[in-house]
């Protein structure tokens, strides 16, 4: 909005300022008169023989507009001084009035011919009203073509929003750098993908429910008719210990379903800081389950500082190793470089790695790799793209070069 603000008030000053010059230069043209029009040599004619009869009939009285004055009433600079004295006319314009003065053949005595102002008076008026005028539309026309394209991409704005609202999830604004309202737009898609983005994890979490909690469920019901069913006291226990475990099932589950509900919640609260990124990886790698057996972690860590929150970096970075884990052969390998003006964290294995077409699908809740339907709850990755999201992280998935299987990307921003 401040883009608009400065750009407007730039395109009104620069209009106001090059019109006013444009005009200005425009009105002494109109307005200054020429060399010798043919009224500037009538009148000076007819001047010319008013003082020829004037100077033999001395005495008599004078009609309205001329009068009869000393030389000396007149004092000229030298360039005109040298003119008057020759017998040429001076044309002068005074608070007045226009006023014609000639010198008399007696040399000591002017003739001055006050000419009529009606005239001129109303061509000045004329002349001001339309430079006026011309003034003003010039600036109407400067402000209507910087609004143009203004509201060419307020169109495209609620062409977009009504469609979104009429369910085209998938509609967003072409936005370029240099239109007046480029921040609204990129705030309007990233608003549409948010909702996309709920919308699409509801229905998902619905299926989800739908299916995983089905089956522990299932379980239950037959475990308990079974378990009533039964007097042998080693069967009772087997099925007990049956039941319980469908129950912890049950309870991770739902865990992690609400533990993903509220990360939309947290997003807008989330305090940032200025944390050193090895340290971080260090304390989770060292804490980590997953760790110390096979397959065997490498790092390869530098130091370099992010801006992010401790316990969701941590949580990131646990859903990373858990993955990588669950599906390498031997080897899972960690970095952390510098590059172009970023923090670059790479985790990379030696499993089968992910198939392009599924790529961008893992990255969704509940959502499980092709060859892995009996793993986790497709829980990890989406978690790990909300997080990475969240801290303005670009997140890529590509086959590792060194390992052969999957390598999952991490671009971090680097505080300046």
């Amino acid at each position: 909005m401040k883009r608009i603000g400065s750009t407007l008030a730039a395109v009104l000053l620069l209009a106001c300022l090059g019109l006013g010059l444009l005009i200005e230069l425009l009105h002494e043209r109109l307005s200054s008169p020429p060399a010798q029009p043919e009224v500037w040599q009538q009148t000076t004619a007819v001047a010319q023989a008013l003082a020829t009869v004037l100077n033999r009939k001395d005495g008599e009285p004078l009609p309205a507009g001329l009068s009869v004055q000393p030389r000396s009433s007149l004092p000229l600079p030298p360039d005109l001084q040298a003119d008057f004295e020759r017998g040429q006319p001076l044309l002068l314009e005074t608070g007045r009035g226009l006023s014609l003065h000639l010198r008399l053949p007696d040399g000591e005595r002017l003739l001055t011919l006050q000419l009529p102002p009606e005239a001129r008076l109303r061509g000045e008026q004329g002349l001001s009203l339309a430079l006026t005028l011309l003034f003003y539309l010039g600036l109407l026309a400067f402000v209507l073509l910087w609004l143009r394209p203004l509201l060419q991409r307020l169109e495209g704005l609620r062409q977009a929003a009504r469609g979104f609202g009429q369910g085209q999830l998938d509609r967003r604004v072409a936005h370029s750098p240099r239109s007046h309202i480029a921040e609204i737009e990129v705030e309007f898609n990233r608003m549409a993908q948010r909702i996309q983005t709920l919308i699409e994890d509801n229905r998902l979490l619905g299926s989800a429910v739908s299916h995983d909690l089905r089956t522990p469920l299932a379980r239950l019901r037959f475990g308990i008719e079974a378990l009533g069913e039964t007097q042998d006291a080693a069967a009772r226990e087997r099925y007990r210990q049956h039941l319980s475990r469908d129950i912890a099932a049950m309870e991770s589950l739902v865990e992690l379903l609400l533990g993903y509900a509220r990360l939309e919640q947290l997003r807008a609260t989330l305090p940032e800081q200025t944390l050193a990124l090895r340290p971080l990886i260090e304390g989770v790698v060292a804490g980590s389950a997953w760790v110390g057996g096979r397959p065997q972690l490498s790092l390869d860590l530098q130091d370099l500082q992010v801006r992010g929150e401790p316990h969701y970096l941590r949580m990131l970075l646990d859903n990373l190793l858990q993955n990588a884990f669950r599906h390498a052969r031997s080897t899972v390998r960690l970095s952390l470089s510098a590059a172009a003006g970023a923090a670059l964290l790479c985790v990379e294995d030696d499993g089968p790695g992910i198939a392009p077409a599924q790529r961008d699908q893992v990255l969704k809740p509940f959502v499980r790799g092709p060859g892995h339907e009996g793993a986790g709850h497709g829980l990890g990755l989406a978690i790990v793209a909300r997080i990475a999201d969240w801290h303005g992280a670009q997140l890529g998935i590509d086959a590792s070069p060194a390992l052969g299987g999957a390598r999952i990307t991490l671009r971090f921003p680097t505080p300046a």
